[in-house]
């Protein structure tokens, strides 16, 4: 068990932890390196990141990473002047693999899950597994950066999100990223939210987008839709399933 209040808890090689309150830190705690696990975990009010798994070239790769049973409170830092991330995953400058995530309650927060291989030196992010997010009051639900440089998010399911009360973007994949799979997805915009029209936006980088019951509204309202903007080439991109979005863009596949 581990009680953290204003100090950061950066966890390296081969751990088991259960039962951390992290509490006004710039991160909630960080997971470095290699087969790392994490149960029950409950951070609030942290700076930047509640939770961060982060790879670079001073603590090396990172893979075999689990996370379950989560909750994150941000500091309600939705503004511009602000942002905080409930769950980020980062390649910074080395790779990071097989990480699996399950069972996350959010609020508050400028993004709920931000993977991100955008820098220049990035490495490449791959079999990322992100299952179970319910949450409300956040700026945007999940954004994917794979950048324009040397690295590259490949292989990732994103499954059984609930999300209310959003503000921007539920959904954006822009970038070197490839071989995405969403699963059952509904997501609700505050009324009147900005990029409805673009709601779930994917770049004309992005290669192969599955997508399987998804489902993009405005206050709740089945009626008022957001869209799935394909943007990218349609060879790789499929839906299927119980959907209920406005759809536009170059890639609609050809089962659209």
């Amino acid at each position: 068990d581990a009680y953290l209040s204003e100090i950061d808890l950066v966890i390296h090689y081969d751990t088991d932890i259960s039962n951390i309150l992290g509490v006004k830190s710039f991160f909630g705690c960080a997971l470095k390196n290699t087969r790392n696990n994490v149960n029950n975990a409950i951070f609030k009010y942290n700076g930047s990141d509640n939770l961060i798994i982060k790879s670079d070239l001073t603590s090396g790769k990172v893979e075999k990473v689990n996370v379950t049973n989560l909750i994150c409170i941000g500091s309600g830092t939705t503004s511009p002047e602000t942002t905080s991330f409930s769950v980020r995953i980062s390649a910074f400058d080395n790779d990071v693999e097989d990480v699996n995530i399950s069972n996350i309650v959010t609020t508050g927060a400028s993004y709920s899950v931000y993977l991100d291989a955008s820098s220049a030196n990035s490495g490449n992010m791959k079999r990322i597994n992100i299952n179970g997010l319910t949450g409300s009051e956040m700026g945007r639900v999940v954004l994917m950066d794979g950048g324009s440089g040397t690295g590259n998010i490949n292989k990732v399911n994103i499954s059984n999100f609930n999300v209310d009360e959003i503000q921007f973007r539920p959904f954006e994949a822009k970038g070197n990223v490839s071989n995405i799979s969403v699963n059952n997805f509904k997501a609700s915009n505050i009324l009147g939210a900005l990029f409805l029209s673009s709601a779930f936006q994917i770049t004309p980088d992005v290669i192969g987008m599955k997508l399987n019951s998804v489902e993009l509204l405005e206050d709740n309202n089945p009626l008022s839709l957001g869209t799935v903007n394909l943007a990218n080439s349609s060879d790789n991109n499929f839906i299927s399933g119980n959907n209920l979005f406005n759809l536009g863009g170059v890639g609609i596949p050809k089962n659209g």
